[in-house]
Formats: structure tokens, C-alpha cells, sequence
């Protein structure tokens, strides 16, 4: 793909797509906060070209994970939902590449949906009902 092609994708994704931050959250620490109002059913999430973002996870053990630096263990359990057999699912390109999706803080009566999406191979985020500028996007945790 041209540079020209790409310029246009991310500035229409700088002019329509781009509908949260990191911020200050009222739940805990940092969250995700709308920047401008966010539709029901939109993905506040879609990269230039309308994409998912896509992550390579590596599927890491319970053991493996106690074998890491104490801080590091605590990175995995703060950001990773363990999978059902116990493992971690860890982005290949590690922690310094996660985006602004990983830091939705947990609510009972969350205003985002987890959905799978047949072209992500990577869940995704949808508004379940329509979210104001300044408030925080939260997900269910226990929904994963």
C-alpha cells in the first residue's frame, strides 16, 4: 500500500475513529476515557483502514508465569484474563506495544461488550449503549 493511501486512512481515523484515551479514572488509577460521545455499536477501538488491531498471543503457563520477575507476574495478572486451562494468552510483541483497550477498568454494569469478531483474531469492543465525552469505558472482566 502507498504512503498516500495510508495518509488518507489515518486521517480519516484521526477525524471519525478516534474516541478515547488513557485518563484518570474515578474507578481505579487509570481507565479509558471518551474524548468525544461514542455511538452504540461503535468499536472506539478500529486502527486506520477500519482494522482490528491484531495481536500474535502466545499462550504462556501458569508455571512459566512464576518463573518471571515478581513485577512482571503482576503485569500478566493485571492486563491478561487467564484462559480456562490456566494459561496466559501474551501478546508477542509484549507489554510495550498493548493499546488503550487493555486499560478498561472492571464494572459489574459495563457500558463495552467483548465480542469475537470473525477477521480479529483478537476479541473486540463494542459500546452497548451510547457513551458521553468524559466518561469512563468499562468491560465485565468476568465475561472473558
Amino acid at each position: 500500500m502507498n504512503n498516500n493511501i495510508k495518509k488518507k486512512q489515518l486521517l480519516h481515523n484521526l477525524k471519525h475513529d478516534v474516541y478515547c484515551r488513557v485518563g484518570v479514572s474515578k474507578i481505579h488509577g487509570v481507565g479509558v476515557i471518551a474524548i468525544k460521545d461514542i455511538p452504540k455499536g461503535t468499536n472506539p477501538y478500529m486502527i486506520p483502514g477500519n482494522k482490528c488491531i491484531q495481536y500474535n498471543a502466545i499462550d504462556i503457563t501458569k508455571e512459566e508465569v512464576n518463573s518471571l520477575n515478581p513485577v512482571v507476574q503482576k503485569l500478566i495478572h493485571d492486563f491478561i484474563a487467564q484462559n480456562d486451562d490456566g494459561s496466559f494468552s501474551v501478546p508477542y510483541n509484549g507489554f510495550n506495544a498493548l493499546d488503550v483497550s487493555f486499560y478498561q477498568n472492571m464494572s459489574k454494569q459495563p457500558n463495552m461488550d467483548i465480542v469475537d469478531v470473525d477477521d480479529c483474531d483478537f476479541v473486540q469492543f463494542i459500546a452497548n449503549r451510547d457513551i458521553k465525552t468524559g466518561e469512563e469505558l468499562t468491560i465485565n472482566y468476568q465475561e472473558f
